[in-house]
């Protein structure tokens, strides 16, 4: 690439020839992952940014990904920060699997296989490597602006890690609910993480119960109407995927997955 821009490479560097599914897992597993984070980071890019492998290297395997837009105006400060962006969170997720009992936080099943996915191929070779760089060019020159590399001990560790929080998931699958009501009968203006906010979901308590956020994109939506909205929040309903904590069998807590809508509440007649 001689022309200016940036890229993400992803290099793969393997002892022993790759199983086919494994080599597809690893782009496929990166390119989910790009598209979950810009609907985190931009959210009015998504949809309208995919990321193309541009080219593909010989020696170790080595692939060229560019993010593409259409009908979208993106700067070349837009997807700097993209890529950038996109490559420290692959490396804060990676890194943090790396001790017993690391977990992502607020994770759906989905986010965790595309994760296994990208780190597959390295993980089942027997002294594998993987680079995965954001790579500014400028004429002839080339600039790392962020890189993270694992091995094949670190990426079987992170499947272990993985797949411990598959299983605690899968413990609590029986108390999920998914696009439920929520209006919130307590509210804290404050943005700190003791909410002190209490909700209603009629179709599993009439009682209000105490509201935290099991990811930080639910949070900054519902914060969003408290703080920055206009509208009452007492008269908002929020439509949202929740996990109800329990105690001694009765429901004492909703932990918010995720906002799927919001919409202004008839007045009570």
């Amino acid at each position: 690439m001689s022309e200016e821009g940036i890229a993400i490479v992803f290099n793969l560097d393997l002892s022993e020839p790759v199983e086919i599914s494994d080599f597809v897992s690893a782009f496929s597993g990166l390119g989910s992952q790009f598209e979950r984070h810009l609907r985190t980071a931009r959210p009015d890019l998504e949809g309208e940014v995919k990321i193309y492998v541009k080219e593909v290297r010989k020696g170790s395997i080595e692939a060229e990904l560019i993010p593409l837009a259409y009908n979208t105006l993106i700067t070349v400060m837009d997807h700097s920060q993209i890529i950038t962006g996109f490559v420290k969170s692959i490396s804060d997720k990676i890194a943090g699997f790396q001790r017993p009992g690391g977990r992502l936080e607020g994770a759906t099943k989905s986010e965790l296989t595309q994760i296994v996915d990208t780190v597959a191929a390295v993980a089942n070779d027997p002294d594998g490597k993987a680079t995965v760089s954001a790579i500014r060019y400028r004429k002839t020159e080339k600039i790392t602006e962020f890189s993270l590399e694992f091995d094949t001990r670190q990426a079987q560790a992170a499947i272990m890690e993985i797949d411990a929080q598959y299983k605690e998931i899968a413990s609590v699958t029986d108390f999920d609910h998914e696009n439920k009501l929520l209006t919130f009968y307590q509210s804290n203006r404050r943005d700190s993480d003791k909410t002190g906010e209490k909700g209603i979901i009629e179709d599993i308590s009439p009682k209000p119960l105490a509201v935290v956020y099991a990811s930080e994109l639910a949070k900054e939506r519902i914060k969003s109407e408290m703080l920055d909205g206009d509208r009452n929040i007492y008269k908002l309903g929020f439509f949202v995927d929740v996990n109800v904590q329990m105690r001694s069998g009765k429901p004492v807590a909703y932990r918010i997955k995720s906002v799927r809508d919001v919409i202004e509440l008839p007045d009570e007649e």
